[in-house]
């Protein structure tokens, strides 16, 4: 058995769409390309509830939601923000950590707001404030934060569903590698573009040249994305505090970066469970996110489904992308409010090919 790898969508296609399957070898357990498998660090921290401090709430179409700070018992703070249903479909939450430079508040409470009105509780984990902790530790502290969550009774305890962009998507390996050490099930993610499966500085010269090919590219789309922004007020309302602008935001940007770019996020690859259902979207024209790494590390896993789109990382933002997104969520949600058991979800539904 191994991961699937398949082409990009058609704007057409959904759950039942017909993929080009490229059958990948399978690994050895605990080998991949006969290199040992790390372990995985070991951490401690809990959430520590009598720090929690409301910043702000609302109500919005379809779900009511408000942002805490919070922290762990170990200092490490960060924001999170609750999107709860009007009307619930389910009762499994979905958590998103955010990608590189990004809040709670704009495309990620976005990304939330479609999961909620969809009938899915939602909780965004913004990035850390003030420290700078490994890639591993943070996935570590969503499991911390979903423990705290679940006991609230805000989301069904021991599973979960979660989403993460870039370095959300590099978190999102890692919450799916720790959810054993805390006896819970990942039912299923989605991880969009992870990047840096080995070192930034593990190049050859071909993959520098390729950089520098790169970055005007990724500078171009960048600003066409924020000039498509602009020019829509109604997508201005949703996106324009994604960035914190502050100096303290311009720290945390640097304090949240640096653990990017050591590669960590290949081991925690390599410990994604032999049985996650998984759907995971490479961007073509991004050198950085070691595609043809991730999906080595990935191999032998049949619920991982591997795609590479065209475009450079930003053009993994967008439209087209968030309604796939909620084609496959929707797939997810309709069988959890049928009644269907977890453990019998049908995920040609979701992101599975059909056997058809």
């Amino acid at each position: 058995m191994s991961v699937h790898q398949y082409t990009e969508l058609s704007p057409n296609s959904g759950a039942s769409h017909q993929a080009e399957i490229i059958p990948l070898r399978p690994q050895n357990e605990g080998v991949i390309n006969n290199r040992e498998i790390g372990a995985l660090p070991v951490y401690s921290s809990v959430m520590d509830s009598s720090n929690n401090r409301l910043l702000s709430q609302g109500r919005s179409d379809g779900f009511h939601w408000h942002i805490e700070r919070q922290q762990t018992d170990d200092g490490i703070a960060f924001d999170v923000g609750y999107f709860e249903p009007e009307v619930r479909r389910s009762d499994v939450a979905l958590y998103i950590d955010t990608s590189w430079t990004t809040q709670v508040k704009g495309l990620n409470s976005h990304t939330a707001s479609i999961a909620a009105r969809l009938g899915m509780p939602s909780i965004v984990k913004g990035p850390e404030i003030g420290s700078s902790i490994p890639l591993s530790h943070s996935a570590h502290n969503t499991h911390a934060l979903m423990d705290a969550v679940e006991n609230e009774g805000f989301a069904e305890k021991g599973i979960a569903v979660h989403k993460g962009f870039s370095r959300g998507a590099m978190i999102g390996l890692g919450v799916n590698a720790y959810a054993e050490q805390f006896n819970r099930t990942m039912l299923y993610a989605e991880e969009d573009d992870p990047c840096l499966a080995h070192s930034i500085f593990d190049v050859s010269p071909e993959e520098i040249v390729d950089y520098a090919q790169y970055v005007p590219k990724e500078i171009a789309t960048t600003l066409l994305k924020i000039g498509r922004i602009v020019m829509d007020p109604r997508r201005v309302r949703y996106y324009h505090r994604t960035i914190d602008v502050s100096g303290r935001g311009f720290k945390q940007i640097v304090q949240t970066g640096m653990p990017l770019f050591s590669g960590e996020a290949g081991l925690l690859a390599d410990h994604v469970s032999q049985d996650a259902f998984m759907n995971i979207a490479f961007q073509k024209g991004m050198p950085a996110n070691h595609r043809n790494d991730f999906t080595d590390r990935l191999s032998g896993r049949p619920g991982v489904m591997v795609s590479e789109l065209e475009g450079t990382h930003t053009g993994a933002i967008g439209r087209k992308g968030s309604g796939e997104f909620i084609l496959r969520i929707v797939g997810l949600i309709d069988q959890i409010d049928e009644g269907v058991p977890t453990d019998q979800i049908d995920f040609t539904k979701v992101h599975l090919p059909s056997a058809a």
